[in-house]
């Protein structure tokens, strides 16, 4: 959803306008999905209704961009996840690994199923706080500045983690060139898409 176009959208939204309000649920959603799928495996979307709710009653009181908009719903995601966590004991649920798929041949297995599995298996092992600042800024799209507010940290301390856990990440699958911290790739460098680099 552009800027320009968004406050009209949520504006007409709050006042309860059902094209505008499917707009910004069709645009939104599946962005939380993603975030709530990835935190509680198994119950992302119950706990995205459960979020749509809860911004349902600020809608008509918000005013501010698209990005304080994701930053709000992105807020209560979190606030929601750690409700079900508290609801449902400390322990994260854990989706069973893609591996156990290979012996059911014959019963399909949706995509969702497998892609939940497959996140949780790249997940495994970091510390919670990892998880969220990977999360927030990967699929959230939310700038280091932002998610440092929403965590209370410094902008700096999220690009550092976020950056350690991403060379954690490639070490892990096996791929040792993941750019320095700062290391920007000079335009000759880039390849152009099509191209191999070499």
């Amino acid at each position: 959803m552009h800027e320009p176009n968004f406050e009209s959208t949520l504006e007409a939204a709050a006042q309860g306008g059902r094209p505008s309000l499917s707009d910004v649920y069709a645009h939104y959603n599946p962005l939380l999905v993603r975030y709530l799928r990835a935190q509680a495996p198994g119950f992302g979307e119950d706990l995205a209704q459960e979020t749509w709710l809860a911004v349902a009653e600020h809608l008509r009181g918000f005013e501010g961009t698209e990005r304080e908009f994701r930053m709000l719903l992105l807020a209560e995601a979190r606030h929601q996840h750690a409700e079900f966590r508290r609801s449902y004991g400390r322990e994260p649920v854990r989706p069973v690994p893609p591996r156990s798929f290979y012996d059911l041949r014959a019963a399909p297995v949706g995509d969702v199923t497998v892609a939940d599995a497959a996140l949780a298996e790249l997940l495994e092992g970091l510390r919670p706080l990892q998880t969220e600042i990977l999360l927030l800024r990967v699929v959230g799209g939310l700038s280091a500045e932002e998610v440092g507010a929403l965590l209370g940290r410094s902008a700096n301390m999220i690009r550092v983690t976020q950056h350690r856990v991403l060379r954690q990440l490639a070490r892990r699958l096996g791929s040792k060139q993941v750019p320095r911290l700062g290391q920007v790739p000079k335009l000759g460098q880039v390849p152009r898409l099509g191209q191999v680099p070499r």
